[in-house]
């Protein structure tokens, strides 16, 4: 109860922004799932403390479809979601593959250990990862060879605005990683044992100029907390001239409003729409079983109908859209063509 009491008073904020913009109805969705977000936390951390999570070590998983994936025991961010459950973001991963084909080509940019590589790589003719944390990219190499995927090429790079050494922040939850400086509103929990390291970036662009016997993609995934601003710049380019479809991460909390503004900017600039979107539910959810999972994507779905009020979601809703730049929501995935 102390611990609620506590975020009720943290997010003041927020539900006023909810009420405001929806009424009553989402500030008691919210509140709802909050409650239920306790319960499955305290569900997860007994699971963590008997799973050896936090020793040292790695774990080989089995994923929906039968693939295999090593994950680290130390990593308290996508590794102990995997190390439980065995789909991650359900809604965004099915879309995804449904949309896939043979011919794609796929560039995953921040690859992590490989979860939306090791599952595309199955459908599509070539898949290029980018992944700059070296523990995630060392752990993404084993997975291709644990799984025999020969069509995949990886890259211990960041993809950023231009050529320069980066800094590269890793949290304890290494899917949090960002070359985007660590600065409020990140989460108390991102600062824990923080550490940096040196990475060479490279534009998009560029890297397409230097290795030319890559093939240019016809699917990207820009997963980058925060670092999805530099991308796009240093991507424009390659977006212009091969117009991929994308697949974006979008994190409002973590971009200034300036920033975000010019993302949705650009992107309508450069003709993109949006084909859908999943504001995906948080990890707390996947312990949850498959009935409650099913009755908090109703709820859930309900709040943002609430906040948005029925309006069909765009580039342009978004890009007017006050709720953005209140910092009242957190990210959504974007599908965009």
């Amino acid at each position: 109860m102390k611990n609620f009491v506590e975020r009720l008073k943290l997010n003041k904020k927020r539900y006023l922004k909810y009420w405001q913009k929806g009424g009553v109805a989402p500030v008691i969705i919210a509140i709802l799932l909050y409650l239920i977000h306790l319960i499955l936390d305290v569900i997860r951390k007994v699971k963590i403390n008997t799973r050896a999570l936090g020793c040292k070590g790695e774990a080989l998983c089995e994923l929906f479809d039968g693939t295999k994936m090593f994950v680290d025991l130390t990593d308290f961010g996508f590794s102990a979601d995997i190390l439980f459950y065995d789909k991650r973001e359900p809604q965004t991963i099915d879309y995804f593959l449904s949309s896939l084909n043979a011919k794609d080509i796929f560039f995953d940019i921040g690859a992590n250990m490989g979860y939306y590589t090791l599952l595309a790589a199955k459908k599509v003719k070539q898949v290029t990862a980018v992944e700059p944390v070296i523990e995630n990219y060392q752990l993404l190499n084993k997975n291709i060879l644990k799984n025999e995927l020969r069509n995949v090429t990886t890259y211990n790079i960041a993809l950023a605005e231009k050529t320069e050494e980066r800094n590269i922040y890793i949290p304890l939850k290494r899917n949090w990683s960002t070359i985007f400086p660590p600065v409020f509103p990140y989460p108390p929990s991102f600062y824990k044992q923080l550490t940096c390291q040196k990475i060479a970036a490279y534009s998009l662009d560029e890297f397409l100029n230097r290795n030319p016997k890559i093939l240019p993609p016809t699917w990207v995934k820009m997963d980058a907390e925060g670092g999805e601003y530099f991308i796009i710049k240093g991507a424009m380019g390659t977006l212009k001239q091969y117009k991929p479809k994308i697949l974006l991460e979008l994190h409002f909390r973590r971009l200034d409003n300036a920033m975000l503004a010019e993302i949705l900017d650009t992107l309508i600039r450069l003709g993109y729409h949006i084909d859908q979107y999943f504001f995906e539910v948080s990890w707390q959810w996947y312990c949850a079983p498959a009935w409650l999972k099913k009755e908090m994507r109703k709820w859930l779905d309900r709040f943002y109908f609430h906040l948005f009020k029925g309006k069909p979601m765009s580039l342009e809703c978004l890009k007017n859209e006050e709720l953005v730049y209140s910092k009242a929501l957190t990210f959504v995935q974007l599908f965009l063509s």
